[in-house]
């Protein structure tokens, strides 16, 4: 997981605050707050889903972890 709650960005020129992050059965539950103090949820099938959303929407890359971790074993 890269982004933590209280991440922020804009997505269809909204600002967004990731507000909560639960699991919901089988799936991921990101609730996020609007600057309007709106909350909504979506839902992920991974954490790396709901990072690539984020990134996605902040114009971010994220890092390769997989990488990172396996060149110092």
């Amino acid at each position: 997981m890269h982004y933590i709650v209280g991440t922020q960005f804009v997505k269809s020129g909204k600002q967004l605050t990731l507000y909560h992050i639960s699991r919901k059965g089988e799936k991921i539950n990101y609730t996020f707050t609007e600057s309007t103090g709106n909350k909504f949820d979506l839902l992920f099938d991974s954490t790396k889903q709901a990072d690539t959303y984020i990134a996605g929407a902040r114009g971010e890359q994220l890092p390769d972890y997989k990488k990172f971790y396996g060149a110092s074993n």
